[in-house]
């Protein structure tokens, strides 16, 4: 017997498809940006610096941050560009970031 997809399942499927896309190219663009940048991101700033780079439209990533900082906090780690601040100068990167649970 073969199955039979219901309407509701392919508007589902495809919307999860649109966000997982739109999710990996927005982390892309968060990435370069911090490259751009200082090269490197505290933790502390990365919620300021997900909402700032909201569309006109409100948006990036249409997720809300909370809903995806885990994620985006793992991917950062995994292209070392996550980094605290430098105690005695927060403009200088100091200890890498290696767990979340360092957070």
């Amino acid at each position: 017997m073969k199955h039979i997809h219901t309407f509701e399942s392919y508007v589902n499927e495809g919307t999860f498809r649109f966000v997982s896309t739109a999710f990996e190219k927005d982390v892309e663009e968060l990435i370069d940006k911090i490259k751009d940048g200082y090269g490197w991101i505290d933790p502390y700033y990365l919620e300021d610096t997900y909402f700032a780079m909201q569309r006109e439209d409100g948006a990036f990533l249409g997720i809300p941050y909370n809903s995806v900082k885990q994620e985006i906090y793992k991917r950062l780690m995994k292209t070392d560009v996550l980094y605290f601040a430098d105690e005695k100068d927060p403009e200088k990167k100091g200890k890498k970031v290696t767990s979340i649970s360092q957070i």
